[in-house]
């Protein structure tokens, strides 16, 4: 091969690589920009259900805790184990709302987000969130599944056992129950002392 061949190849090599780092730095810059933390979103999301401020902390408030748990839970389609797991943990500023945001196994379309919220030692809310569950709408449209959760105290939700499923929705009812519960072992583990007095 002659010199004139072998410059070329390395002079084209040299633009493709200049191209490739400036596309990259560009790439970077615009991630820095446009970024935002997902343990803020969650925050804000905490605050946008309940109307009450949640203050982002320096540190992970879940660091050195648990935060997966499994239930086992029945339908008429037999038991199966699930799992959550807490992804976010947040106090209101005023200190009255333990507010969760727990991913809980075994959807139909994957994992199902929920967002938790305990006060007095019950569960007051319960939101869906982000998640490719196609069977939600059926939960949702359920006067009573997302109920029997509501203004029950939280120790008696701790295991799954005695909660109603929607028909057709097993699967997903299985992974909400299971996100519930893990919202309930983490407070009665971790909070519900402090809470308490």
């Amino acid at each position: 091969m002659d010199r004139a061949k072998k410059r070329a190849i390395f002079q084209s090599i040299g633009v493709l690589a200049v191209i490739a780092l400036v596309c990259g730095v560009l790439l970077g810059a615009v991630n820095a920009l446009t970024w935002v933390d997902p343990r803020t979103e969650a925050y804000a999301k905490f605050a946008a259900d309940t109307g009450f401020s949640f203050t982002v902390p320096e540190e992970d408030d879940t660091e050195g805790r648990e935060t997966a748990f499994t239930a086992t839970v029945s339908s008429s389609g037999g038991t199966r184990t699930v799992t959550a797991e807490i992804e976010y943990y947040g106090l209101s500023d005023d200190g009255t709302v333990h507010a969760f945001c727990v991913s809980g196994s075994g959807g139909y379309g994957g994992d199902v987000q929920m967002y938790v919220y305990i006060r007095g030692g019950m569960i007051y809310k319960i939101v869906a969130g982000e998640n490719s569950e196609t069977f939600m709408d059926s939960l949702a449209g359920s006067d009573t599944f997302y109920a029997q959760f509501l203004n029950v105290p939280v120790s008696e939700l701790l295991d799954g056992s005695g909660t109603d499923y929607v028909s057709g929705a097993t699967r997903s009812s299985n992974a909400v129950t299971a996100a519930v519960g893990a919202a309930a072992k983490y407070y009665e583990l971790y909070l519900a002392e402090a809470a308490n007095g």
